[in-house]
């Protein structure tokens, strides 16, 4: 009997404490030069693949009924910009790629030189599309502009676009016919 207890209580004690990874995340102090700090964060194994970092896609959100409406915001690609001292008005303006199956969007937007991207798409029942894209990370004192590029999976059963827009801006930055 008491080998049988042995044989199973790392058993269940593994069961009920659960497995847990570990992330270990090491960034500068910014208050001494050249000096690094390690995070050290504990996680269950079933949380794996739920950290986001960098310019990527936000896989679940409220804005995601897009995939209702037959689009699916699959892949998305911060690409260098110029330097130029261009105000918003000078930027070119949209290039969108349409095949059978895969809807592409390069734009341009301004914001804080030292930011990552977490980005979505929206899509109401009018055929509206809005691009979000939410700057996070470092802050710098400079303010830059980044080409993205949204790769968006189109389904059969899409409702038609009628126009794109830039998160909540009031016009849109190009119109469908």
């Amino acid at each position: 009997m008491s080998q049988v207890l042995l044989f199973c209580c790392p058993y269940l004690c593994n069961s009920a404490l659960g497995q847990s990874d570990t992330l270990y995340i090491q960034h500068r102090n910014p208050f001494e030069v050249n000096e690094w700090i390690t995070d050290t964060l504990h996680y269950p194994s079933s949380d794996r693949g739920s950290f986001l970092y960098g310019t990527t896609v936000v896989p679940s959100s409220r804005r995601m009924y897009a995939a209702n409406r037959g689009y699916w915001l699959d892949k998305v690609v911060k690409l260098p910009c110029s330097d130029s001292e261009e105000s918003v008005d000078d930027f070119p303006p949209p290039i969108i790629q349409f095949t059978d199956s895969t809807l592409t969007i390069d734009f341009i937007i301004t914001d804080n030189c030292c930011y990552d991207f977490l980005c979505e798409i929206e899509v109401n029942d009018e055929g509206d599309m809005r691009l979000h894209t939410l700057g996070y990370g470092g802050y710098c004192s400079c303010y830059c502009c980044f080409g993205m590029q949204f790769q968006i999976n189109l389904h059969d059963d899409r409702i038609p676009l009628k126009a794109l827009y830039l998160a909540d801006s009031a016009e849109p930055i190009l119109r469908f016919n």
